[in-house]
């Protein structure tokens, strides 16, 4: 019969008598000569070798060498038999005395790496299901952590995650949220700005020097765009400059195209448009050549005044340089200065082009350096001679009109000698400082009226009068300030009641 294999235990522990006992038990007597011989002095006290006996040869008894000893035939049974046990033994150690390693990511625990049990975390476990805790996306299986829970993924998740191109938007999220300026983007359509650029990022596709989204021309037109320049692309006069698209270009505008563009201050007049194209009485206006009237008051045209046909001095138009022969008046224009050594003036009868009128005088000049120059009239000089001035009554009128313009803004004064401060009236022994107004010309023609009301005495004359003699006008005189370059235009002199 099979010897049974002794590991463990002393001899001393067994007496004759048990081992008799026991191998009476077994049918067979134990040869206790041969297993000293084997074994040493130490036997097993695990029990006979039986058939289907309580113990195998071996006992599951503590092992000198670390462990608990296994059972050779691994618990009841023996060696032969169908027992539980083997010869490594089922007992709670093995010879080696190896440690016992335990599965954190089953043991139904929440262990130190994890988010929630048996998952997520820093572990080397599954990532967790919908519904368990997180502290990110990558603990998720959903790759979505939301209020440190695992949520299925959606567009309002606050994650970049399905096939989003940026936060909650671009990919699958796109049309109904799109990417904003700066937001990834892998093609245009996942932006808002309709572009996305070569940097994968949604960019103003007004800027990207390709035609797209509903521009009509490369950069310009649609909805978004600056409008196109002339002869660009378009598909509605909103997406030209000029505001005129025809037969699918932008076109240049026209004083007749029936709109309000360029600089016109109202339809297709003014602006640029003016002179030849002025607005009506009541249209826009920003200055007074912008209307027909050459009155622009408060952005809107108005009306001139009206001045009878006997009250005007001289209209110019009749190219002759002497006030018309209205009213017993009877003089021409002259020219003065103070005699600067390198003052030089020219008074000439220039194209104007103003509105009805096309003739006036233009004075231009420089280098008067004591009290300056000008220009002017006399009512009523025959002779045309300094001294042969005579007075000329104008008491039943309330002052004079003209209009005027200068190349650039300048200060005029209108001065209107009488017999007093003239010295053709040989009443003065210091002459030649005259009742005036000042005046302020602009670049613009402006009709400018001077009320004798509102003369001032230049001081110097002796004796000095008290008042303005209308009933004793001698001259209507425009004088310009010494040391100034100037360049003046008058037109259309006369008499207001």
């Amino acid at each position: 019969m099979p010897r049974p294999r002794v590991t463990g235990s002393t001899l001393g522990k067994f007496t004759p008598g048990l081992l008799l006992t026991l191998g009476l038990f077994a049918g067979c007597e134990a040869d206790l000569g041969e297993l000293s011989s084997q074994f040493g002095t130490e036997l097993s006290s695990g029990g006979a070798d039986t058939h289907g006996g309580a113990t195998s040869s071996v006992s599951g008894g503590k092992s000198e060498e670390g462990g608990s000893a296994p059972s050779t035939s691994g618990g009841t049974g023996n060696e032969a038999g169908g027992g539980a046990g083997n010869e490594a033994g089922g007992g709670a150690g093995n010879e080696a005395g190896a440690p016992v390693v335990v599965d954190t990511c089953s043991d139904h625990q929440l262990s130190a790496n994890e988010t929630d049990i048996d998952c997520g975390g820093d572990s080397a476990c599954a990532r967790c299901n919908l519904n368990a805790r997180c502290d990110s996306s990558s603990d998720c299986k959903s790759g979505a952590c939301l209020n440190k829970k695992c949520v299925a993924p959606s567009c309002s998740d606050r994650q970049q995650d399905q096939d989003e191109t940026d936060v909650d938007c671009g990919g699958i999220c796109a049309p109904a949220r799109l990417c904003t300026l700066d937001q990834g983007c892998t093609a245009s359509s996942d932006c808002d700005t309709q572009y996305c650029n070569a940097k994968e990022q949604c960019a103003d596709h007004c800027g990207s020097k390709k035609r797209e989204a509903d521009e009509t021309d490369v950069d310009c037109g649609g909805a978004s765009c600056d409008p196109c320049e002339v002869n660009q692309k378009c598909l509605a006069p909103s997406d030209c400059q000029t505001g005129l698209c025809e037969q699918g270009k932008c076109v240049a505008p026209t004083c007749d195209d029936e709109l309000q563009n360029q600089d016109e201050t109202d339809v297709d007049c003014g602006g640029t448009c003016s002179p030849a194209q002025q607005c009506a009485i009541d249209q826009a206006c920003l200055t007074n050549s912008d209307c027909v009237t050459y009155v622009c008051a408060k952005k809107l045209c108005a009306a001139d005044i009206t001045v009878a046909a006997a009250n005007v001095i001289d209209d110019m138009e009749d190219h002759d340089m002497v006030i018309a022969p209205s009213g017993g008046r009877v003089g021409g224009w002259y020219a003065y200065n103070d005699g600067s050594a390198g003052g030089m003036s020219q008074f000439i009868l220039a194209t104007i082009n103003r509105g009805a009128s096309s003739t006036g005088y233009e004075y231009s000049g420089s280098g008067f350096s004591v009290w300056g120059s000008g220009y002017g009239f006399d009512f009523n000089n025959p002779s045309n001679g300094s001294l042969t001035k005579q007075p000329y009554d104008v008491s039943g009128y309330s002052g004079i009109t003209f209009w005027a313009k200068a190349t650039k803004a300048i200060p005029i004064i209108v001065q209107l000698p009488d017999q007093n401060t003239s010295p053709a009236g040989k009443l003065c022994t210091t002459c030649d400082h005259h009742w005036n107004k000042g005046v302020q010309l602009t670049t613009d023609w402006q009709r400018y009226t001077v009320n004798f009301k509102d003369l001032q005495l230049e001081a110097g004359t002796v004796p000095a009068p008290t008042a303005f003699d209308a009933a004793h006008l001698l001259s209507f005189e425009i004088r310009l300030n010494p040391g100034v370059t100037f360049d003046v235009l008058i037109d259309d002199v006369a008499f207001i009641p």
